[in-house]
C-alpha cells in the first residue's frame, strides 16, 4: 500500500472537505473491518480455539478494531457486573482474558467512555457513551465531536507536521507541489488583506460586470446567459447553475463512463426551502443574498450601495453559517490550507503513508483483509435465502 485512497472533488468543496472525507473513509473502513473481525475471531475460536488474532497487532493496525474486538476476549465481564462496574482484572468462567498492551489500551478507551452511574438496561447509549460526551466539548468551529472527528483531527495535525517541513532537493516533485501549495495558501491570507476586493472586481469586469456592483451603468441588452456560461467554462469556473454536468459510471454497464445530466443543485437544500420564508434557516439564506440590481424607478447611489453590500455580505456570511450550521467561528487558517492541499490525494496520501504507516502494519492488514474476505464468502454461502 503506497497511497491512501480517497475521493476528491474540486468543486463543491464547502460541503465536504477532502481531508474530512479521506479520514471518514479510513475510519469507516476500520469499523467495517472491526465488525468483520469480531465475526472472524468468534468463528476462529469455534473451529480452532488456539487460533486467536494478536491484539497488539490489531491495535497497531486499527485502534477502532481493537476497541470493537476486545469484548471477544472478555476484558470486560459485564455479564456478572451488578453495579454497572467493570473490573479489567476479572476473569471469565473459562479464564480467557486478554492482558496484552493492545487489549489493555482498548479496554481503557472503553472504560473512559462508559458512564457507570447509568443503568444500561434503562439507557444503554448513555451508559456506553456518556463518558465521551462529558470529556469532549464541541468547539465553536465544528458541528459535532465524534470518535471519527477526533481521528480526523489527529490525521490533520499529522499532515500539518509533514507539509510544514521545508522543501528539500531530495523531495519528490509531487511532495514539493504539496508544500508549495500549502505555503501559498498561508501567504494568500496576508496578500488578500493587502489587495482587498480588487482582484475579484477585475474578474467580474472580465465577465461583463455585475449589476449589483456597476449599478445604473449595467446594460442588460448585452447579457446572454449562454455566452456567460461559456466564458465561465473557459475560465475554469463552475457552470452547474441550470443543468448539472458530470461524468459517472454507466448504470447499465459498470465498465463504461457516461456524461450525466441532472438538475442543478439549489443554493439551499430543498427540505429547507419548502418550509417557506418563515423558517429561520430560509430567512438567514435570504439575508445572505445581496440586493438585486439597481431599481431605475428609485434614486440609487451606486457607491453607497456597493459599500453597504460588501459589508452586508460579510455579516450575512457569518450569520448564515452560524444559523444553519451552529458554528460561530472559522477554522484556523492553517487547517483550511490543509484541507486545500488534500485535493492532491495521491501525493498527500503517499506522504502520510511513508511517515506513519509501518510495513508490519501493512502486512498485518493484508492478512486480516484476506481472512475477512474468506469469512464473508463462508457467511454468504451459508445464507439459505440467497441464490447460488
Amino acid at each position: 500500500m503506497s497511497t491512501i485512497d480517497c475521493f476528491c472533488r474540486a468543486q463543491d468543496s464547502s460541503r465536504v472537505t477532502p481531508i474530512s472525507l479521506c479520514a471518514t473513509v479510513v475510519v469507516f473502513v476500520a469499523v467495517g473491518l472491526a465488525i468483520a473481525m469480531a465475526a472472524l475471531i468468534y468463528r476462529g475460536q469455534q473451529n480452532d480455539p488456539s487460533k486467536v488474532f494478536d491484539s497488539e497487532t490489531l491495535a497497531m493496525v486499527s485502534p477502532s478494531a481493537a476497541a470493537f474486538t476486545v469484548s471477544s476476549h472478555k476484558v470486560l465481564d459485564l455479564d456478572k457486573a451488578t453495579k454497572y462496574d467493570a473490573d479489567p482484572s476479572a476473569k471469565s468462567a473459562n479464564g480467557n482474558v486478554c492482558n496484552t498492551s493492545g487489549c489493555v489500551l482498548a479496554a481503557a478507551e472503553i472504560l473512559k467512555n462508559i458512564n457507570k452511574t447509568v443503568n444500561p438496561c434503562e439507557d444503554f447509549y448513555s451508559f456506553a457513551y456518556g463518558g465521551f460526551k462529558t470529556r469532549n466539548e464541541i468547539p465553536d468551529d465544528q458541528l459535532s465531536v465524534t470518535t471519527f472527528s477526533l481521528i480526523s483531527d489527529e490525521v490533520t495535525e499529522q499532515l500539518r507536521s509533514l507539509i510544514e517541513r521545508p522543501i528539500k532537493e531530495t523531495d519528490a516533485e509531487p511532495f514539493k507541489l504539496v508544500k508549495k501549495l500549502f505555503q501559498s495558501c498561508l501567504n494568500n491570507k496576508t496578500r488578500a488583506e493587502e489587495v482587498g476586493l480588487a482582484p475579484l472586481k477585475e474578474v467580474l469586469d472580465q465577465f461583463g460586470g455585475w449589476p449589483v456592483v456597476v449599478g445604473d451603468s449595467w446594460d442588460d441588452s448585452t447579457f446572454v446567459w449562454t455566452d456567460m456560461i461559456y466564458k465561465f467554462r473557459l475560465a475554469g469556473y463552475s457552470i452547474d447553475y441550470f443543468v448539472d454536468f458530470s461524468v459517472t459510471t454507466d448504470l447499465k454497464n459498470s465498465t463504461s463512463r457516461i456524461i450525466d445530466l441532472d438538475q442543478a443543485t439549489l443554493g439551499l437544500s430543498r427540505e429547507y426551502l419548502i418550509k417557506g420564508l418563515g423558517d429561520k434557516d430560509v430567512k438567514a439564506y435570504l439575508d445572505y443574498q445581496p440586493t438585486s440590481g439597481s431599481d431605475k424607478d428609485k434614486d440609487s447611489a451606486t457607491k453607497q450601495q456597493t459599500e453597504a453590500l460588501e459589508f452586508e455580505i460579510k455579516l450575512a456570511n457569518l450569520k448564515y453559517s452560524a444559523v444553519l450550521t451552529g458554528t460561530t467561528e472559522r477554522k484556523p487558517h492553517w487547517e483550511e490550507c490543509t484541507d486545500l492541499v488534500s485535493v492532491l490525494c495521491n501525493a498527500v496520501g503517499a506522504m502520510y503513508v511513508r511517515e506513519y504507516f509501518e510495513e508490519a502494519a501493512r502486512r498485518s492488514m493484508n492478512e486480516m483483509v484476506k481472512d475477512i474476505r474468506n469469512v464473508f464468502s463462508e457467511i454468504i454461502d451459508e445464507l439459505e435465502w440467497m441464490d447460488n
